[in-house]
């Protein structure tokens, strides 16, 4: 007949140690937690990513962007200046037979960084 694993003692017998029985739930338990736990952090990470994801974003809409606009030769900068602010409420700062800076946003949004903007202007003359 064999021997009962648990003894009258309340130890297990595993593998010829003993184990007392509260260890082993300790163990079980510790490892419970620090999976709770991990996942616990993983979460608090991932909302941190998303708010500060969002909170660029919304300083990106707030903030004053500068863009600088390259002409082709042959192009005509005031037909092209015309097309970009029908397409886009932009302030324009310098222009030459080259190039167009123009500005976007309000005086008040100038903390804002500066975001750079390609606009593609084809012979046509159509902003994209």
């Amino acid at each position: 007949m064999r021997e009962d694993p648990v003894s009258k003692s309340g130890r297990l017998r595993i593998g010829g140690y003993i184990l007392m029985e509260s260890l082993l739930s300790l163990t079980i338990t510790f490892i419970l937690v620090s999976a709770l736990a991990g996942l616990v952090l993983a979460s608090t990470r991932a909302t941190h990513r998303i708010e500060t994801r969002l909170r660029a974003e919304r300083e990106l809409t707030a903030a004053q962007i500068t863009v600088l606009v390259m002409i082709r030769h042959g192009d005509d900068p005031g037909v092209i200046e015309a097309r970009l602010r029908q397409e886009y409420p932009a302030v324009v700062v310098r222009r030459s037979p080259d190039q167009l800076e123009l500005r976007y946003g309000s005086e008040e949004d100038r903390e804002g960084a500066a975001i750079p903007v390609t606009i593609v202007i084809p012979r046509s003359g159509d902003v994209r």
